[in-house]
């Protein structure tokens, strides 16, 4: 199973986005997104990017770009304020006092679950005076009103962004937080809070139509 950054926290920026359109006609929406490499730690890097890397990053080197033909299935994916925040209390999202919501702002911006992370390329790109190394990758997800919002909002800003392979390819990794319990009359979803069915498509969602993540492919 191929690993990416397990258990590292990374500086990651959205460099753009754009609302899509499959075959069945759903919404759908892609993020680019761009991980510095130049002057980082080595932990975690797959095996995939390392040999490019060092090329790009020898002295004199004249290679502007490298394309990287791999996919990563069964991807948690999460953002992040600062490489200190903590996950995001999802509970809160109605009638915050200016503190919670300052407290919110500093914790997790975004969860994506059951992603494949695709289109890896090594660029440079200009940071001051010097030409750095970054991984440019892609993940494309349906799409809903929050999360193009949340994109709108967050589009060419820096976070930090955790990765876990989900265990079983084809399952869905949950947060480990308490769940609601099962109604004997509903079939309900067992994301923490979501008050959605078992089987639902889309974003998980809680009593008061707040999105807590969404459920990306």
């Amino acid at each position: 199973m191929t690993q990416f950054f397990p258990g590292v926290r990374r500086k990651i920026e959205l460099a753009d986005w754009v609302p899509l359109l499959n075959e069945q006609d759903e919404r759908r929406i892609r993020f680019d997104l761009v991980m510095p490499l130049t002057g980082q730690s080595y932990a975690g890097m797959p095996s995939f990017v390392g040999p490019a890397y060092e090329q790009m990053e020898k002295e004199g080197s004249a290679i502007k770009d490298s394309d990287l033909l791999t996919a990563i299935e069964d991807v948690t994916l999460e953002f992040y304020a600062t490489d200190q925040s903590g996950p995001l209390e999802v509970e809160w999202g109605v009638g915050l006092n200016e503190a919670e919501a300052e407290q919110r702002e500093r914790k997790r911006k975004l969860l994506l679950t059951h992603c494949t992370l695709r289109n890896f390329k090594l660029i440079r790109v200009k940071r001051g005076e010097d030409q750095e190394v970054a991984l440019k990758f892609s993940i494309t997800t349906r799409s809903t009103r929050g999360l193009a919002a949340w994109a709108h909002d967050y589009n060419g800003k820096t976070m930090w962004g955790e990765f876990s392979i989900d265990p079983s390819p084809g399952q869905t990794k949950i947060d480990t937080q308490a769940s609601l319990p099962m109604s004997g009359a509903r079939n309900l979803c067992p994301f923490p809070l979501c008050v959605r069915e078992m089987e639902h498509d889309g974003h998980h969602e809680d009593a008061v139509g707040t999105i807590l993540t969404v459920r990306a492919s």
